[in-house]
């Protein structure tokens, strides 16, 4: 059977073409128990992208930059669905195939915003993340989020209200994810997103689960997009697309019905902060080469203020020592005493309260350390500083925040009590 059907594509409605109908029911068909296909193995029906970068080929969604014609950031393929306004599921399952060409790197968004003025086809938002060697397939990303979010496959974490991401469980360990990823052929992803918890599998094995109590920043319902990455050529495929919708929550009028509460996911004393740790870690490579200057990028800083403490010289102090050496402590009593005692030298206030300890340990067996405070879901090295702040003003290139829910919250009773008993991450 034959019929005439319109594709959307760039955001205008194209010339009708003849599709047959054996591929549409075929595909539709094929669809697992309870779900239903975002893709009929044909063409980019209910799909919106950037003109030259998505087709399909071999019964695939393809994604493709090329040298002559490269991105200049990245771009995404949006489900927009059948209807008048954009679909944007809140409880769902979602499973996809995927496979890489090419090197570079790809994503699925769930839960996310089209963000129009930044550019067109610019999507924030929860991320599947997906690479071709299998390193980072099955990471928990934000895209253009503002906090920083990013948590490596094979945990389960909690992120709690003040965006910190604690480690309560390990799925699996690298040896367990390189043998679930299958190189060079298709591997197959599953989303579940209920309530504000998010599950992550691959290839039939679950590698994230995460819990988001960070109402400020997390993602309740949004679109379904497919990533192109910024950077060299690179070619990505999708498949076998399939969705399930998941009962609302209870009471939609109340922002938390249907969400895991604060208490049911309790954070052991000796947890591993997955933030502290990524500083860490990327603190340890921006030192490798001992260039003080680097660590410029951990400061904190706002708009009114000016640092008088850490300057250069306190820096390179600290690159000089060895990047396998560097911890992030709790704060001892000569950390605290002396971090009062810049403040009262400076005659300057610490932009980000000291909360914990980075070290790195030198060649003579001497340590240097700076003082880290949080903000947000970030962690950065904390300034002392003078001035005033100015407020900033909405950055229309990052996800928005949910100030009245935020105000709303309050911190239950000794969950972040034990921060200063935490042992020092190694």
């Amino acid at each position: 059977m034959m019929k005439m059907m319109l594709i959307r594509l760039a955001g205008r409605w194209l010339a009708p073409i003849t599709l047959c109908m054996f591929s549409l029911t075929a595909s539709a068909a094929d669809a697992p128990a309870g779900f239903r296909s975002l893709f009929n193995g044909t063409d980019l029906s209910g799909w919106s992208g950037e003109p030259g970068r998505w087709s399909v080929e071999d019964g695939a969604i393809t994604g493709v930059t090329t040298t002559e014609n490269p991105l200049k950031h990245n771009t995404f393929l949006v489900w927009e669905g059948p209807g008048p306004d954009r679909f944007a599921p809140d409880n769902f399952e979602l499973r996809l195939k995927y496979r890489f060409q090419t090197g570079g790197n790809s994503g699925v968004q769930i839960r996310s915003l089209v963000l129009d003025a930044v550019h067109p086809w610019c999507v924030g938002g929860y991320q599947y993340d997906l690479s071709p060697g299998g390193d980072i397939d099955g990471l928990f990303y934000e895209e253009r989020s503002l906090r920083s979010l990013g948590i490596l496959p094979g945990n389960a974490a909690v992120i709690a209200l003040d965006g910190r991401r604690w480690r309560t469980k390990v799925l699996a360990d690298e040896a367990r994810l390189r043998a679930i990823h299958r190189r060079d052929d298709w591997n197959e992803a599953g989303i579940s997103a209920v309530g504000n918890r998010i599950e992550f599998t691959k290839n039939g094995e679950t590698v994230l689960e995460v819990v988001d109590h960070d109402a400020a920043h997390r993602r309740l319902s949004g679109v379904i997009a497919l990533q192109l990455h910024v950077g060299g050529p690179m070619k990505v495929q999708f498949k076998d697309v399939w969705l399930k919708e998941l009962p609302p929550a209870p009471d939609k009028n109340s922002p938390t019905s249907g969400l895991i509460a604060c208490e049911a996911t309790p954070v052991a004393a000796d947890a591993l902060d997955l933030g502290g740790d990524s500083l860490r870690d990327y603190v340890s490579r921006l030192i490798a080469k001992h260039e003080g200057k680097a660590l410029g990028n951990v400061l904190a800083w706002k708009p009114g203020t000016k640092r008088v403490w850490p300057q250069e010289d306190d820096l390179q102090a600290f690159a000089d020592g060895e990047a396998p050496s560097v911890t992030v402590a709790a704060p001892t009593e000569d950390d605290i005493a002396a971090w009062k005692s810049l403040a009262e030298k400076h005659a300057a206030w610490w932009l980000l309260p000291p909360t914990l300890a980075l070290v790195s340990r030198r060649a003579d067996g001497s340590a240097a350390r700076l003082p880290l405070g949080h903000e947000g879901g970030h962690w950065r090295v904390t300034t002392l500083v003078t001035g005033s702040p100015v407020a900033e003003k909405p950055d229309p290139g990052r996800l928005p925040r949910d100030g009245d829910l935020q105000s709303d919250l309050k911190v239950p009773a000794g969950f972040m009590a034990t921060i200063f008993a935490r042992p020092p991450l190694v």
